[in-house]
C-alpha cells in the first residue's frame, strides 16, 4: 500500500499543541478529497525540539500533493 510522507515546519511557539496540526492534516485531506482528489491522513508525529512535523497520508484513487518542505512515497 501506497503512503505519502509530508513534512512540515511547526515553530516552538506552536509545538504545545501537537492535535491541531493533526487536525489540520485531517482537514486538508477532507478538502483535497471534497475536490476530487480521494486522500485519507492516517498520522501525524510532532518533533517540537527540530520544529518538524511528519503527515502521513493514503491516496484512495490517485496521489495527492500538498504544499510541503518534503514529500516522500513509502511503499
Amino acid at each position: 500500500m501506497t503512503r505519502f510522507l509530508a513534512e512540515t515546519y511547526v515553530p516552538r511557539s506552536r509545538a504545545g499543541d501537537s492535535s491541531r496540526a493533526a487536525r489540520c492534516a485531517r482537514a486538508a485531506a477532507e478538502q483535497l478529497s471534497r475536490e476530487g482528489t480521494s486522500v485519507r491522513h492516517v498520522r501525524t508525529t510532532l518533533l517540537p525540539e527540530d520544529e518538524t512535523c511528519f503527515h502521513v497520508f493514503r491516496p484512495l484513487r490517485r496521489r495527492a500533493l500538498l504544499p510541503t518542505t518534503r514529500m516522500r512515497s513509502q511503499t
